[in-house]
Parts: structure tokens; C-alpha cells; sequence
């Protein structure tokens, strides 16, 4: 798979969408914040997502000092 051969696992999918996808094919790296779409999300919802964004980030920076 293309994201595999270019960035190993150092990536992490961020799912917005009602959509629920195969998590296995991306070996289990795909988070899931679910909304309607055309909506905004609930805040407390966008919040974690920014969290766990944060956080991922500043897992992969450590790594690569």
C-alpha cells in the first residue's frame, strides 16, 4: 500500500467521515471521529481529534531527533 511503502508506520489516519472503513488494512492506525456531514462536529469531538493529532506529531518528532 502506498502510505505503508512511502512512510512505514509513521502514520496515522484521522477518519471524519460517517464512513466506516477496514481498519486492519491500515494495521489498526486509523482513528475514528464520526460526524454528519454538512455539519460541524460536537466541539468536545474536535478537541480530541486535535489532541490525539498533537500528540501523534510530537510522538513521530521525538523519533526522528
Amino acid at each position: 500500500m502506498f502510505i505503508m511503502e512511502r512512510h512505514g508506520d509513521k502514520y496515522r489516519i484521522f477518519n471524519t467521515s460517517e464512513k466506516v472503513y477496514d481498519k486492519s488494512k491500515f494495521n489498526g492506525q486509523v482513528s475514528d471521529y464520526n460526524w454528519k456531514d454538512h455539519h460541524a462536529p460536537p466541539i468536545h469531538l474536535l478537541f480530541e481529534l486535535v489532541k490525539e493529532m498533537f500528540l501523534f506529531l510530537k510522538g513521530i518528532q521525538l523519533e526522528s531527533v
